[in-house]
């Protein structure tokens, strides 16, 4: 089970209500929600990298049938 909450000094507020007895022994794992600059950050690392194996994202052959050929319909403007 995940759950989020917001630390207040030496308490942490949780943003859902658990369904456990009080008393009962839990155990907490401590991820800081990661921002958006961070996600860039770690995308724009992850592009570089790959870039420099020579490699990419997507093999070119994948894209090769993706789109109709077929002429469609007339439109009047």
């Amino acid at each position: 089970m995940q759950i989020q909450g917001i630390k207040r000094g030496q308490h942490i507020e949780l943003l859902e209500v658990l369904d456990i007895p009080d008393g009962a022994l839990v155990s907490l794992e401590v991820v800081p929600e990661r921002s958006p600059t961070l996600w860039w950050q770690a995308l724009s690392k992850m592009r570089t990298e790959i870039e420099a194996t020579g490699e990419g994202l997507v093999d070119d052959l994948f894209f090769i049938d993706l789109r109709d050929h077929q002429p469609g319909r007339d439109v009047e403007l």
